[in-house]
């Protein structure tokens, strides 16, 4: 299904640091976003930023490369 339109519900989502792989569910820095789903491996470095929305977190297609 991939990370479009997934769902989390508030307090059952884990602060994690990165795995020694780079990837993890960490603060987001864009602005109105809350957190960000570091995915890092061969093609590129994506971060999927999600937000909470009634105690939801949505998944809303932001989508950062670096």
């Amino acid at each position: 299904m991939g990370f479009w339109g997934q769902t989390a519900i508030a307090g059952t989502a884990r602060l994690t640091s990165p795995s020694p792989m780079g990837n993890g569910l960490v603060p987001s820095q864009e602005e109105d976003y809350d957190l960000k789903s570091k995915v890092l491996g061969k093609g590129g470095n994506r971060r999927f930023h999600g937000k909470f929305i009634d105690g939801v977190l949505h998944f809303t297609g932001l989508v950062t490369e670096h």
